[in-house]
């Protein structure tokens, strides 16, 4: 039996090992080209300042390099930020609470999503 009972720890040893070593998934292209950032109202200004940062985390993402949004070449793509944006949406992140802005600026949280 103390045969056994070392076979079966094995055996069980090797199925989790096999379950924990599962292969990385990779990103499909469309999920690379694809960022989301907190912009604060949906006017034109917050939307470029989102449009920038969507476009720093795309590209931080398909080059590997997080340095890349600190050259100097990038602050003139970071001006046309919007040019490289196919489409976006908002996500009202405040959604289902009624609006409660003593300033009457009517700003909220959104998620802009850039593809």
């Amino acid at each position: 039996m103390p045969g056994f009972s070392r076979l079966a720890a094995m055996v069980i040893g090797m199925i989790a090992i096999c379950f924990v070593c599962r292969p990385v998934i990779a990103a499909t292209p469309a999920e690379l080209y694809q960022a989301q950032t907190i912009v604060t109202g949906t006017g034109d200004v917050n939307r470029q300042i989102g449009f920038k940062d969507c476009l720093d985390k795309v590209l931080v993402k398909v080059s590997g390099d997080q340095r890349l949004t600190q050259k100097t070449e990038m602050l003139a793509l970071r001006e046309k930020a919007a040019d490289f944006v196919q489409s976006f949406r908002y996500h009202d992140r405040l959604e289902g609470i009624p609006i409660h802005d003593e300033q009457g600026t009517h700003d909220r949280p959104h998620d802009l999503t850039c593809l």
